[in-house]
């Protein structure tokens, strides 16, 4: 579970969060949760989706097959990896 913390809205106040459920080594679901109205009657809603895990070397492979250069990980900058590369300019 990662939680979002409460958000202010027009409508009031919303608990957002993410529940990840892990089908095998390379899928997952997620489930976004909405809580709405915690100052009073909850209502909540679920947007759901299914998810094809890539491992981070894997897709960095992919970039410099594709032809991608300066292939680079960037850690620890947002919630989840991120990796950043050049594609060469055209001859």
């Amino acid at each position: 579970m990662h939680a979002f913390g409460v958000r202010n809205t027009p409508k009031g106040r919303v608990a957002v969060f993410q529940v990840w459920d892990f089908i095998d080594q390379d899928h997952y679901d997620l489930g976004l949760f909405l809580v709405h109205g915690i100052d009073g009657t909850p209502r909540t809603q679920v947007f759901r989706t299914r998810y094809h895990a890539v491992r981070m070397g894997t897709l960095e492979n992919l970039l410099r097959q594709a032809g991608f250069i300066a292939v680079e990980r960037l850690p620890d900058r947002f919630d989840q990896p991120l990796l950043v590369a050049s594609r060469p300019a055209p001859p």
